[in-house]
């Protein structure tokens, strides 16, 4: 995420005229009404997806949300652009570019975003694969597919969105959350209650990125002639949905204009057979203190490939934060790691090491064998969702202003 400013730079230094429309539409594509669908279920915009070039744009707010995507619709002087996340992923747009950036590498596009009936429409078809979907055009009923990776449980998301301005109308922050929202058809209490945790994180981190920055963005503003506007931006990923086990990483990213972004990140392994939030003693062998030496043995190994040094004004911090290790599944692996500035400098990022389960005889705990791994699509998977679509209104949403 460090990337952020750097991209906006770029985008903006290849910047085209943006193509506004209001009701002009490219090679006839009003004529005949285009299907969205995901994972076979049709979704609903409140401006109809059009055709320009052979390629599909549709509204990003949609699009994204039902990709489980964090988003905000962003001003930079003259620059409109379009940022999502979702958890390690980061994709950005300009207005009337045909670059997008995917995780800091430019990815030319066949179509620019554009405002149609002021809508921000972006193409489907790219934005879908730069989130690993696969899209497939089907002629005979005008219809784009796009089909979602899955799981065995059906996980879906919730959205909060806020943009902070100023008395003359100008952006100063940019607030965005994606939380999981995992399927209860059981009713169990359980997942109600972890649904419920994610929820209220979700609220409370918008809540005090708005009272704890607000004025101060204020202050910036008034006293910086080139003000950039703040951003914080909660987001998640699965890690692993299979094998009764379901790991989901959140990740905090802000930049509040100080010396650097900050990004943290935090994990739960649920076992929802059990319905029981995993420790890491139950994953691996062993107490609580032979994990620690187990953790330790592994990160001093780290340290001595990647040539780190673990104190910090002269405190040893890896021996008084070992214990502060976070971890989650895939689905082959273990992942350990951590935090900036937990055991090192800002400047070593996060520490992290991956044991895949294939490698290890012994360690674990857990049956956590890669057998059975193969990714299904939600409509292949019974539990699987309905897309997270405008057809499924959420009550947690709340629909930012920033775009017309």
């Amino acid at each position: 995420m460090k990337i952020r400013k750097l991209t906006i730079a770029a985008l903006s230094a290849a910047a085209v005229t943006a193509s506004v429309c209001g009701s002009a539409f490219a090679d006839g594509a009003a004529a005949d009404k285009i299907t969205v669908t995901m994972n076979g279920q049709p979704m609903s915009f409140d401006v109809d997806p059009i055709m320009e070039n052979d390629r599909t744009l549709v509204p990003f707010r949609a699009i994204f949300e039902a990709l489980d995507c964090a988003v905000s619709y962003q001003r930079y002087g003259e620059l409109e652009m379009v940022e999502a996340q979702r958890g390690s992923d980061v994709v950005f747009l300009q207005i009337g570019s045909n670059k997008m950036s995917v995780n800091g590498s430019e990815v030319m596009l066949d179509v620019a975003p554009k405002i149609v009936n002021d809508r921000t429409l972006v193409p489907l078809r790219a934005v879908s694969e730069s989130l690993d979907c696969t899209v497939d055009w089907i002629d005979e009923s005008n219809t784009a597919a796009i089909v979602k990776k899955g799981g065995q449980f059906k996980v879906g998301s919730g959205h909060l969105e806020k943009t902070l301005r100023a008395e003359d109308g100008a952006d100063l922050a940019y607030i965005s959350c994606a939380y999981p929202i995992i399927d209860n058809a059981a009713n169990s209490d359980f997942i109600a209650a972890i649904n419920k945790e994610y929820k209220d994180a979700a609220e409370k981190y918008a809540a005090d990125a708005e009272s704890e920055f607000a004025e101060v963005a204020e202050n910036m503003y008034k006293s910086e002639e080139n003000y950039l506007p703040m951003v914080f931006c909660l987001s998640f990923e699965v890690n692993t949905n299979r094998k009764d086990i379901l790991s989901v990483t959140t990740y905090d990213y802000s930049d509040a204009n100080g010396a650097h972004p900050n990004e943290t990140c935090s994990s739960k392994t649920l076992d929802l057979k059990n319905y029981k939030a995993l420790a890491l003693t139950d994953v691996l062998n062993g107490d609580q203190k032979e994990i620690d030496k187990t953790v330790t043995e592994i990160f001093t190994k780290w340290k001595t490939e990647n040539n780190v040094e673990y104190e910090v004004d002269g405190e040893d911090m890896f021996a008084k934060n070992v214990s502060k290790v976070k971890w989650y599944l895939t689905d082959k692996s273990l992942v350990l790691y951590f935090n900036p500035y937990d055991i090192a400098s800002y400047a070593v990022g996060m520490p992290t090491m991956e044991i895949e389960y294939a490698a290890e005889d012994g360690i674990f705990k857990l049956d956590l064998s890669a057998a059975d791994t193969d990714v299904k699509s939600e409509t292949e998977t019974k539990t699987e969702p309905k897309a997270t679509t405008e057809t499924e209104p959420q009550p947690e949403s709340e629909e930012v202003t920033a775009e017309k």
